[in-house]
């Protein structure tokens, strides 16, 4: 049986059905009992909504019937005093305790705009924990559970790929109006785009060597942002950026670099100046990836959520865990984590700046899950430490998860993509036991379970000499990008 369409309240009016509001009501009954549990509301509402597919309803669905399934279904699955709350229809407390007030002490040497940004940040984020996600994520947030990122920006997007040149400061400012944490560029920078973007505490992505412009880039000697010219006249990368530069750079590599030693060698050089730079490997039928989260095809994020997997192992008791069980949990779990850009998005459709309406833009947005210590929580599940091959295959089958997840329901309000490995290393594929070829083995395993992924490959002096074979063989795996460090 489909679920109910909607719901009928007490005044006969109706109004769509929405689960996430069961899940709210069972999470203020967790609070009543001062034990705030997003996920065990969670499990408790799949429960509830399975019962509601097997059984025959009204359509629309009475409140007050609902209200009686939610009781029932919660004193059978063994939480008989939650029950007794949701029964007497007792109101949550109104919001979890605050954290410990946090005194704000810049530095004197700081610049005038950092010192205004970072003091605003600090209220901006008791606004976001407020305002723009619900208690259960905000408790999850306390507790580890998730970091919701962008707290600091409640009224723009966590990112965009440039859609224009940009020219003259008030491009850079309206860009700033759109957008709080990172700016996709495509090609070269004119040298004063450095301290435009640490004015307006952006991150920039300059993304360098792709094989063909994005459809609203343009030349000229004025533009901030600036073309690759043909591969044959491309000039040098230091040429046009510097590689003291405070900006991630991603060096995209396509087949047509790995066809010429000579030529790749070359890139390499240049590459090796630059201490933040990733090799992104472009290749046919894929999506071309510009930036945390960002695609040519979806160039709009509306947020980053990280999920922590071994604080989740933690929550469930510790390992080692049956894995079939914890791939079920999981499903739960990131349910849950989900729901997070749904929040943001929905606030921005009614709280965000009037631009961000414009063209479509929240529409083309995406929300972002990063999955993190994934590695760490599947030798927790399994109780070892030293099998790599079941290690790696207990931490894709999760990823793989994950991704199933966030891929098979189209109805959610914002799509969900995940980012595996951004911005951080696979923390546990630095062990010294594996040679580098190794590590890219199964980080390409990671990356393929997840739809992308980053590896932070960690090389001594003699191994960066064999670095064109290695990245040989990152272009023939399923990683996306790879830091050199």
């Amino acid at each position: 049986m489909p679920l109910p369409q909607s719901i009928r309240d007490r005044d006969g009016k109706s109004e769509p059905f929405d689960a996430e509001r069961i899940a709210r009501r069972l999470f203020g009954a967790t609070e009543t009992l001062g034990t705030p549990d997003p996920f065990l509301a969670r499990e408790l509402t799949d429960g509830v909504l399975h019962f509601l597919e097997v059984d025959e309803f009204l359509d629309p669905l009475p409140v007050l019937d609902l209200l009686e399934l939610i009781v029932k279904v919660v004193r059978e699955l063994g939480h008989p005093a939650l029950a007794r709350v949701l029964e007497d229809r007792s109101r949550p407390n109104p919001l979890l305790p605050a954290p410990a007030v946090e005194v704000f002490a810049p530095q004197p040497s700081a610049e005038p705009w950092s010192v205004i940004r970072q003091a605003a940040a600090i209220q901006l984020e008791k606004y976001s924990l407020t305002e723009v996600y619900p208690r259960d994520l905000v408790s999850a947030h306390h507790d580890g559970l998730l970091i919701l990122g962008d707290l600091e920006h409640p009224f723009e997007l966590m990112g965009i790929v440039n859609r224009q040149p940009v020219m003259d400061i008030e491009n850079v400012l309206a860009v700033r109006r759109l957008i709080g944490s990172v700016l996709a560029i495509q090609g070269a920078a004119a040298p004063t785009l450095d301290r435009l973007l640490e004015v307006m505490g952006l991150k920039g992505v300059i993304n360098w060597n792709l094989t063909s412009p994005l459809p609203w880039a343009t030349t000229g000697p004025g533009n901030l942002f600036q073309v690759d010219p043909a591969v044959e006249n491309r000039p040098s990368l230091s040429d046009s950026l510097d590689p003291a530069t405070g900006q991630t750079v991603f060096w995209h590599l396509s087949d047509r670099d790995f066809r010429d030693e000579e030529t790749l060698q070359a890139m390499v050089r240049q590459a090796s100046a630059y201490s933040n730079l990733e090799f992104v490997f472009d290749r046919m039928r894929r999506p071309i990836v510009l930036g945390p989260g960002l695609t040519q095809s979806e160039p709009a994020a509306v947020s980053l959520v990280r999920l922590n997997l071994m604080r989740f192992v933690k929550h469930l008791g510790g390992g080692p865990l049956e894995p079939d069980l914890f791939q079920r949990k999981l499903v739960t779990f990131v349910r849950f984590v989900r729901s997070a850009g749904d929040a943001r998005l929905a606030f921005l459709r009614s709280h965000g700046r009037p631009e961000l309406l414009e063209g479509f833009l929240l529409e083309r947005s995406v929300a972002v899950i990063e999955p993190v210590g994934v590695i760490a929580a599947a030798k927790c599940v399994l109780g070892i430490v030293d099998d790599w091959d079941a290690i790696i295959h207990e931490a894709a089958r999760s990823l793989a998860t994950i991704r199933h997840v966030l891929e098979n329901d189209p109805t959610r309000p914002a799509p969900t993509r995940i980012d595996f490995g951004l911005q951080r290393e696979v923390e546990e594929l630095d062990e010294p036991t594996l040679l580098p070829r190794q590590r890219i083995r199964y980080a390409s395993d990671l990356a393929a379970a997840a739809g992308r992924g980053c590896l932070t490959l960690r090389l001594n002096g003699e191994e960066k000499r064999d670095l064109p074979a290695l990245l040989h063989a990152a272009w023939k795996s399923d990683l996306t990008r790879m830091k050199i460090v």
